[in-house]
């Protein structure tokens, strides 16, 4: 498994080779499983998506319209 890489070379096998061969002649007598290089079909582009806003906080509800389930107590009430 592996790669050779010589370009001027004649290389001449009887076994089984894994990897990628660079060589002015090549003769494998058995099996060859290449991994060839494949450039994409298309540029590789990183997504470089902006990054989100940050939602602001809900505030309370203030509408007089809607009631209070849990008013405040008031200061000048006689209950503990």
């Amino acid at each position: 498994m592996g790669s050779i890489l010589a370009p001027n070379a004649v290389f001449d096998t009887g076994f089984n080779v894994d990897g990628n061969i660079v060589a002015k002649e090549v003769t494998i007598g058995s099996e060859n499983h290449r991994w060839d290089w494949m450039m994409p079909a298309y540029p590789v582009v990183p997504n470089l998506q902006p990054e989100p806003e940050p939602q602001p906080k809900p505030t309370p509800n203030s509408d007089p319209e809607q009631p209070n389930f849990f008013p405040p107590a008031s200061k000048d009430s006689d209950e503990p």
